[in-house]
Order: C-alpha cells, then structure tokens, then sequence
C-alpha cells in the first residue's frame, strides 16, 4: 500500500507553533541539510544537536551559517521535529514537548506517543525527499535557502548519485528548476579532510584484513574514530563489503558498514544484516540497505565477525 502524507491541517498547525528541529547522534549532511531546509521555509525554528554533528554535517552547518545548540533543552513549548531517525534512542536526550513530528527515510520506527505524527517513507533515499515534497504539501513556498543544502543532502545520502533511484532524481532536478545551483550545493559539500581524520583513514587501511566470497571482497578494519569514513573508502578501493569498528575502555563499541551497488544487487542488505545480527548483541542499529551502523557494548572484533559471517552466509546462500 503506497504511503502518504498525514492529515494536512494537522500537520500545519503542528507547524504553525514555534519548531525544535532534534538532529540525531552524530548528524550527518542529509540530517542537517535536511533541518537547514526546514529553518530556512517554516520559520520560528530552532536547530539542536542532541549528540554530536559528524564533519559532512558541520561542514553543511557552517557553511549555510546557521546557528543551532549543542544540546536540546529540557522542555519544549511548541512542536520538536526529529529528523533522519525514527527511533527515540538515536536523537536522545529528548526535551518534554506536547507535540513531536518525526521524519525519517529509515526501515526501522520506535515507540513514539499517541500524540506524536510520524512521517515514513523507507522507500525514499534520503530524508531530505519527504522534506522537500512534505513543504509541497502544506502549500509552504520554499525558501530560496532551502534549496542548495536541500539538493546537497540527496547528493550525500545518494552516494553522489550512484544509489538514486527515478524519484530522488526527479526530486532533485525539481529543486534545480526551483533555483538551486549544483556547483554551490556541492561547495557546502567540500571541505578540508583534518589531520586525525587522514590518520584514521591512513590506519584503516594498514589494519585492514579481507576475504574473497564468491568474487565479493568483504573487508575489516578497527579505528578510534571515523569508521563511517574508513568504511566509504574501502568502498572507493574496490571491497564490496566494508566493516569498520571502534572501540573505547569502558566497552561501547561503534560499527559502521558500507557495501558497493554489486554487492546490493547481489542481495546485500546491511540494515536486515545488522538488525539479525543485533537480537544477539543487545545494541542499537540504524541505516539502509548500502549503509547501516550499530552501537552497543561488548566486543567489537566479535561484532565484526558476527557482520562479516551473516555477509558470508548470504552470498553462499545465492
């Protein structure tokens, strides 16, 4: 059954009150390209990390020239807007708020209130997709400042196109016939790779081990931080599957996957993966089909060969 937008009046005077827009853990560029898109067209709107902003998303903030908090406060006297999660843990430390709205791209969708409207469509590629179409929907005029974070966003989450389908595409060419400009969209993009980043990455690939199932290379690797990024680039070297940990002294441990588009077709689905995989480690997980995460405690070099395993398990099972 095909998905649609909640009630339209609901959902403008759900609007019409001052806004919190919580960005989840660690908030990437469709995440925070996606909130910039809402501040800039609904008005009264206010910006907070709940906890911590990832370089691609901090990039995108500075850039656009938003302010935001670090964190959110405890009480809320309006409507809080979580975006690019559907799960209450992941945007955590949440204020108390009479209304929530929640916007997410995502599989997998927590216990919200009664009260709370949720706005879903997995089959979409980013969040910033139902942002654009959701302002097409309550009849808001777009700003001109929505547009390049908003494009930005879908090109980020999109893996620069190579994971868009017929409808992020055709959203995206919309946004550009409204005004944006793809070069200044992909500027909000770039910026300078620092010094620990290129060592994590440098490191990755030094502790890297890998394996060949049935023409699909799967490889491993553990850093301090950066795993997102660590895992991208094993992508970029060739691997069809990337699965980076990291691990600090009190326990928790942090994964990041990645997969090529080969390894998609091929029946890889590292959100389902991490989700089985998960009933046994007792974690948190979120992300798509070519790029999943998962947070907990435990051990991370076990986690990882738990993921590579079920990957294994797949492909043979062809």
């Amino acid at each position: 059954m095909k998905k649609v937008f909640p009630n339209k009046q609901k959902l403008k005077e759900a609007f019409e009150k001052r806004k919190l827009i919580i960005l989840h853990h660690n908030a990437d560029v469709d995440c925070v390209g996606s909130a910039i898109g809402i501040y800039h067209t609904l008005k009264e709107c206010q910006i907070s990390l709940s906890n911590g902003i990832n370089s691609g998303g901090k990039s995108i903030m500075e850039k656009s020239g938003v302010e935001y908090l670090q964190t959110p406060p405890e009480k809320w006297d309006g409507t809080v807007i979580v975006l690019d999660t559907g799960e209450p843990e992941r945007c955590a430390p949440l204020p108390k708020a009479e209304k929530f709205v929640i916007i997410d791209h995502h599989q997998k969708i927590g216990s919200w209130g009664a009260n709370d409207t949720i706005i879903s469509f997995p089959d979409k590629t980013s969040t910033a997709e139902i942002v654009f179409e959701m302002i097409k929907y309550i009849e808001e005029p777009i700003s001109d400042l929505s547009l390049n974070p908003l494009l930005a966003a879908i090109y980020a989450d999109t893996g620069s196109f190579r994971y868009a389908n017929e409808n992020s595409l055709k959203i995206a060419s919309e946004i550009c016939n409204l005004g944006a400009e793809p070069q200044k969209a992909m500027e909000l993009l770039n910026r300078e790779v620092k010094e620990d980043e290129r060592i994590a990455l440098l490191k990755g690939m030094q502790r890297m081990k890998w394996t060949n199932e049935r023409k699909y290379v799967i490889c491993t690797s553990f850093v301090n931080a950066y795993t997102s990024n660590v895992a991208k680039n094993m992508i970029r070297m060739g691997a069809d599957i990337g699965i980076v940990f990291s691990e600090n002294k009190k326990g928790e441990v942090q994964l990041s996957t990645r997969c090529s588009l080969k390894a998609k077709e091929g029946g890889i689905n590292l959100a389902k993966i991490l989700k089985n995989v998960n009933s046994s480690f007792g974690g948190s997980t979120g992300g798509h089909i070519g790029a999943a995460g998962m947070k907990g405690m435990g051990d991370g070099e076990a986690l990882t060969e738990m993921v590579k395993q079920e990957c294994v398990r797949i492909i043979k099972g062809k």
